[in-house]
C-alpha cells in the first residue's frame, strides 16, 4: 500500500510539472533589458507543433514587440519567406531551440519600452512553412523603496489587473509610510469602498459611502508601523448583494481605499504604479 501511495504521488508530481511547463522560458529566469539574455523554446510543450523534429539548421526567430520598426537592419525580420540569417535559432537538442540577445540593442528600444510592451515572439522555418504558435515573456520593471500599496496574492504584472479566483482568500496591504497627501498620512483609520460587477451586466457597492466610516465589515486592520490590511474572500463578501439566480456570478471587484471622515469626494489613497484611478482592481474567476 505504501508502495502504490509513493508511485502515486510520484505520478501527480509528473503531471504537475507538465501541466505548468512553459513552452517559452529565459535564461537567466530574471533579468534586465539591457542584460545578455536566452530565450528557450520547447517545441514539445508548443500548441503548434508543426516544427516538431524539424531540420535543427531551419529554424529562426520572428518577433515585433517590444519593436520592431527600430530595430538595427543587423536585426530587421527580413521576409516571412525569408528570414534574415541573424535570426536563426540555436539547436539545444530534443526540439528544443533557443535565441541570445541584449534586448535594448536587438529592438533598438530603451528598457522602459521593453517594460511596457513585453516580448512578443515565434518560431518558424526559414521559408515560413512551419511556425509556432505566438508566444509571451513578459517583464516587471524593478520597484525601488517601499510600496504603498501591496498584495496577497501580488499581482500578475505590475501596473496590470489582478487575478484570482472568487473563492481565493485576498489580503491588501496599505503602507500609510509613504502616503504623500498631508490629510490622508494624519488619518489612523481606513475603511474598503467595495464594488462588485456581475455577470449579468449588473454591479453594487458594498456599504453606501455615508456608512463606510461605521462598517466594522469594510474597516483595515491596523497592524501596527503604518500598515494596515483587509483580508476577504469576494464570494463571501459580497454574497447579500448577488442578483438572484443561481448562474449569476461575480466577475470583478474594485477596491478603494478610504481614510476615517473622509467618506465621499475625492480623499482616497491612490498609486500609479498598483491602481487605476485609485482603485484596485480584480478580475475573478470562478
Amino acid at each position: 500500500m505504501k508502495k502504490f501511495t509513493y508511485l502515486f504521488i510520484l505520478c501527480l508530481c509528473a503531471l504537475a510539472n507538465q501541466i505548468f511547463a512553459q513552452a517559452i522560458t529565459t535564461m537567466p529566469a530574471e533579468f534586465a533589458p539591457g542584460d545578455s539574455v536566452k530565450f528557450i523554446i520547447d517545441i514539445k510543450l508548443c500548441t503548434n507543433q508543426s516544427l516538431l523534429n524539424h531540420d535543427p539548421e531551419d529554424v529562426y526567430l520572428w518577433t515585433w514587440n517590444p519593436a520592431e520598426s527600430t530595430r538595427p537592419a543587423e536585426y530587421a525580420q527580413g521576409s516571412w519567406t525569408a528570414s534574415n540569417e541573424a535570426l536563426k535559432c540555436k539547436y539545444e537538442g530534443d526540439n528544443v531551440w533557443s535565441y541570445k540577445m541584449k534586448p535594448t540593442a536587438f529592438y533598438g528600444v530603451d528598457a522602459a519600452t521593453c517594460y511596457d510592451k513585453d516580448f512578443s515572439m515565434l518560431l518558424k522555418a526559414k521559408d515560413g512553412s512551419a511556425q509556432t504558435e505566438d508566444l509571451k515573456v513578459e517583464i516587471d520593471a524593478p520597484i525601488t523603496g517601499p510600496k504603498k500599496l501591496y498584495s496577497f496574492p501580488e499581482k500578475q504584472k505590475t501596473g496590470d489587473l489582478m487575478y484570482a479566483a472568487a473563492t481565493d482568500v485576498i489580503t491588501i496591504f496599505y503602507n500609510k509610510s509613504v502616503e504623500n497627501k498631508a490629510n490622508i498620512a494624519a488619518a489612523t483609520e481606513f475603511s474598503i469602498d467595495a464594488n462588485a460587477a456581475f455577470s449579468d451586466g449588473t454591479s453594487a457597492r458594498l456599504v453606501s459611502l455615508s456608512q463606510i466610516g461605521n462598517t466594522p465589515e469594510v474597516q483595515m486592520k491596523d497592524m501596527g508601523n503604518n500598515i494596515y490590511k483587509f483580508t476577504f474572500i469576494p464570494n463571501r463578501l459580497f454574497a447579500s448583494k448577488l442578483p438572484v439566480g443561481a448562474t449569476v456570478k461575480q466577475t470583478k471587484m474594485r477596491l478603494l481605499i478610504k481614510p476615517a471622515g473622509f467618506p465621499a469626494g475625492d480623499s482616497f489613497i491612490d498609486d500609479a504604479v498598483f491602481m487605476t484611478g485609485g482603485y484596485y482592481i480584480i478580475n475573478l474567476s470562478e
